[in-house]
C-alpha cells in the first residue's frame, strides 16, 4: 500500500508540474487486505498493532489530507494478484481473460 500510494503521489506531482491547472480527486487504491485498510484509515493503535511501521503513519496522513482513498477489493477480483500470487488454473484463466479485455 505504501509503495502504491507513494507512486501515485509521484505521478500526480509530475502531471501537476507539466500542467499546473490539473486538479486531482482523491486517488483510489484498491487493496485486498481489510486489516491494512483499517490501520491506514483509523487513527487507533492497540497492543497488537505496536509493530506497525512508520509507513502506515504516512498513509494515515494521506487519508487525512484526502489525497488517497483505500477501497477493499476481494482477492478473487484483484488483477494485481495475477503477477504476485499462486492461483488455480481456473482462476488464472479468469484473470487472463479479464486482463486481455481490460482496455476494450
Amino acid at each position: 500500500m505504501y509503495h502504491t500510494a507513494k507512486e501515485t503521489l509521484w505521478i500526480n506531482n509530475l502531471l501537476k508540474e507539466i500542467c499546473s491547472e490539473l486538479v486531482f480527486p482523491p486517488q483510489k487504491v484498491l487493496v485486498d487486505n481489510q486489516g491494512a485498510i483499517l490501520i491506514a484509515i483509523n487513527h487507533v493503535t492497540s497492543e497488537r498493532s505496536k509493530h506497525i511501521d512508520i509507513k502506515y503513519f504516512f498513509l494515515r496522513d494521506l487519508v487525512k489530507e484526502k489525497s488517497i482513498v483505500f477501497e477493499y477489493i476481494p482477492s478473487s477480483e484483484n488483477l494485481a494478484d495475477l503477477l504476485t500470487k499462486h492461483m488455480s488454473k481456473k482462476t488464472l484463466q479468469t484473470f487472463k481473460y479479464a486482463a486481455t479485455y481490460l482496455d476494450k
